[in-house]
């Protein structure tokens, strides 16, 4: 074991600041070889003209205790430190540094975690044995990072909820994918999975969200930068520069080396188990604990890189990515966090995966073409999921790298993570009728199977809100179930029926808002009742929500969703038969904004939209006809990362065959004053989701991403084009 000098105090060549956070970054001097210790302890600056900080390191001998202070000298300016930030010392939680691993490379404890060194330098990423999606082979250079040894575990992740009141994806109604059953499960989670774990075991049932978020609380407590690791990160440390198939090297594996499925797997799943190699026993039908396979360390030192749990990775996944990769410290694709609704049979859409790696104590020892299974415990062999989804052979570890990546506007996580209520509206048009919904948009906050025929009991009249009730105004008269339903506004309540089978009918009624409170609403035996379909659907919606659609014989059709129930309510216009073109608007509110999108929804015949309806390489309006989509902020908002004050703006887009599109807001002719600043506001390229066809009507809609993030989606024939809008919360003093 090899000790660094007490007492050891140096001036490093270039320092780097940011935030007073440490920056774990490998380099090396140009007059000699930094300590792994000392290159763990660099700190990052912005400005280069910031006065260099002193760091001093005591190492206590036989403890291998570190403090390590950071003495942040005067700066040339106060924007060389961020907002809400002062000069002032930052101590980093590092409880032992002197440690090299039986394989030569540095190791650190970090607040019980142990992290080991793997150096700068290149390696070759990705193979020729393997799918398409390996393709090509290229060279990767990265920077020094320090990667976690094992997975996180039960008892790790147990200590992140305890100090944050946390709740899981899964908890809030995502579910759990299990193995032995093939089904997504909503009554297991990571305390009770559908096997007994220990818990030195790795957690499991735990989604991409849910594994940054336990970055950022380990980040903040530790004053270090530590995220999920990139896939260029996580190969490396696998398979090392030799291009080796597995941690250990070419062999196949065998029960000493890794947990994959196995004997005991065949056992468990009996005919449904798939890509099995029944002449092993690892020793384990699912789980082991982390430090299990010592022979199946990486070149490293670091566990489970093959099998046990899949590793979650920071990188969106892309199949034809390393085509276009840079060769220096690649971060995966840049993909647009916009969930797609409805796309596929009880699920969503393909944009919203992310890279997962390493394989699990569900897959395979060796090389698996798509139609054998697909998965394996290569280290080269590159899956993907849904950021939101979670497994039972899932989980994570962390990477201390420097580089910050959690957006700064994201808030700290405290107790209750998601905002219980959100004021919402949406606007239709159909016919001769403009058609407006208000309504309270509650949270499930964690309450799913505890809703509806409990804290909301069934057939009892409920109103679908918090505060405010729902409200219903038509200009026009409409038909409900072919029932008349005459101009006005009603509130809306409705009577929950048990639909556990599937499928069944909820009562739905229409009271005049003009004959009493809610509850004299509700038993008003003149108001307009309707009998509808209502349904589960397979994965729970968090914020309540209302949204028109449109059938395929033309008529509109109003959904509700909260929780796992999707209900159905027809409406039609009494007067004409609902047009092509329709004025439509929707709202929604973050935190204290309030935001309004107009527009007029068109038809797509086939949907086909772009190239056709829409030419290429011509600004478009956003909207059918010659009116402009019509975007409205209550308050100051940063719009894909750009500041915008609050005002009414035109919303147009140039469509291209090719990426990228370009996306425009200009300030609308009835908002100009002397403070609203350029006409001009935003001019960015992005990203579009393309595919063949898509929805045939012209939609914006919301996608809820955190307290103060909304998504804006415009969706229509083949293109998804998402918005990111944040909401500029005041500052405080620290």
């Amino acid at each position: 074991m090899r000790h660094y000098g007490i007492n050891t105090i140096f001036q490093p060549r270039r320092v780097e600041y940011i935030s007073t956070e440490l920056n774990i970054r490998q380099e090396r001097s140009k007059s000699r070889p930094l300590s792994r210790i000392q290159a763990f302890m660099r700190l990052r600056r912005k400005a280069p003209t910031m006065a260099a900080r002193k760091l001093q390191c005591l190492f206590v001998w036989g403890m291998f205790s570190v403090s390590c202070f950071v003495n942040a000298c005067t700066s040339d300016s106060p924007d060389d430190l961020s907002k809400g930030e002062s000069a002032r010392s930052t101590q980093a939680n590092i409880e032992s540094g002197s440690a090299v691993n039986k394989r030569g490379y540095g190791e650190i404890i970090v607040a019980k975690h142990t992290f080991v060194e793997i150096p700068e330098g290149t390696f070759q990423m990705g193979s020729n044995y393997g799918e398409y999606k390996e393709l090509p082979v290229h060279d990767v250079y990265l920077d020094g990072y320090w990667i976690a040894k094992f997975p996180i575990t039960v008892t790790q992740f147990e200590r992140f909820v305890e100090s944050t009141g946390y709740v899981t994806d899964n908890e809030r109604g995502e579910g759990c994918w299990i193995e032995a059953d093939g089904i997504i499960r909503y009554d297991l989670d990571w305390r009770r999975p559908n096997f007994d774990q220990g818990k030195d075991h790795p957690v499991i049932c735990v989604s991409w969200n849910d594994a940054m978020a336990y970055a950022d609380w380990f980040s903040r407590k530790n004053n270090v930068i530590a995220s999920l690791p990139t896939e260029a990160q996580w190969e490396k440390a696998a398979r090392g520069t030799d291009q080796r198939k597995w941690p250990w090297g070419d062999e196949f594996p065998d029960g000493t080396r890794a947990n994959f499925a196995d004997s005991n797997y065949l056992s468990l799943l009996g005919s449904d188990s798939r890509n099995v190699d029944s002449a092993i026993d690892d020793g384990y039908p699912q789980t082991s604990p982390v430090d299990t396979y010592d022979k199946g360390q990486s070149p490293y030192g670091v566990f489970d890189m093959a099998g046990n749990t899949i590793d979650w990775i920071y990188d969106w996944y892309d199949a034809s990515y390393y085509a276009r990769s840079p060769n220096a410290n690649p971060i995966g694709p840049e993909r647009n966090p916009v969930r797609r609704k409805f796309e596929i049979p009880g699920g969503w859409g393909d944009n919203l995966q992310r890279s997962i790696r390493g394989g699990a104590w569900t897959d395979a020892s060796g090389v698996l073409s798509v139609e054998e299974g697909g998965h394996s415990v290569r280290s080269d062999m590159r899956e993907r999921t849904d950021q939101y989804s979670s497994d039972d052979h899932l989980g994570f570890r962390l990477v201390i790298d420097g580089i910050d990546r959690h957006p700064r506007y994201v808030p700290a996580i405290k107790p209750v993570t998601l905002d219980t209520t959100t004021r919402a509206a949406v606007m239709e048009s159909i016919g001769s009728a403009d058609i407006r919904i208000e309504y309270d948009r509650l949270a499930v906050n964690g309450r799913e199977n505890s809703i509806f025929g409990a804290s909301v009991p069934f057939g009892q009249i409920w109103s679908p809100g918090d505060n405010i009730a729902t409200q219903f105004r038509t200009t026009e008269n409409l038909k409900i179930q072919e029932l008349d339903l005459p101009a006005g506004t009603y509130i809306l309540h409705m009577i929950p029926e048990d639909i556990s089978s599937g499928n069944g009918e909820w009562t739905i009624i229409f009271s005049d808002v003009n004959k009493g409170n809610s509850s004299q609403l509700a038993a008003d035996a003149n108001a307009l009742r309707v009998r509808t379909r209502a349904q589960i659907e397979d994965n729970s919606k968090e914020h309540m929500e209302y949204f028109f659609d449109v059938r395929d014989d033309g008529t509109r059709i109003l959904r509700f969703l909260y929780e796992f129930v999707e209900v159905h309510i027809p409406i039609e216009s009494s007067s004409e038969v609902a047009t092509e073109v329709a004025e439509a608007a929707v709202l929604n509110a973050m935190g204290g904004t309030e935001i309004k999108v107009s527009y007029y929804r068109d038809v797509a015949p086939d949907g086909r939209t772009f190239g056709t309806i829409v030419p290429f390489n011509e600004v478009w309006g956003g909207s059918a006809g010659d009116d402009a989509a019509l975007i409205e902020f209550s308050d100051n908002v940063l719009v894909n990362g750009q500041f915008i004050s609050a005002g009414r703006y035109e919303l147009s887009f140039t469509p291209r065959d090719t990426q990228p599109w370009n996306v425009n807001m200009r300030r609308h002719a009835t908002d100009f004053s002397s403070d609203h600043g350029q006409t001009v506001a935003l001019q960015q390229t992005l990203d579009v989701e393309l595919t063949e066809s898509g929805p045939e009507r012209l939609e914006y809609y919301f996608d809820y991403v955190g307290e103060y993030e909304r998504q804006l989606v415009m969706a229509w024939g083949g293109a998804t084009i998402p918005i990111s809008i944040v909401a500029i919360q005041p500052t405080t003093s620290q």
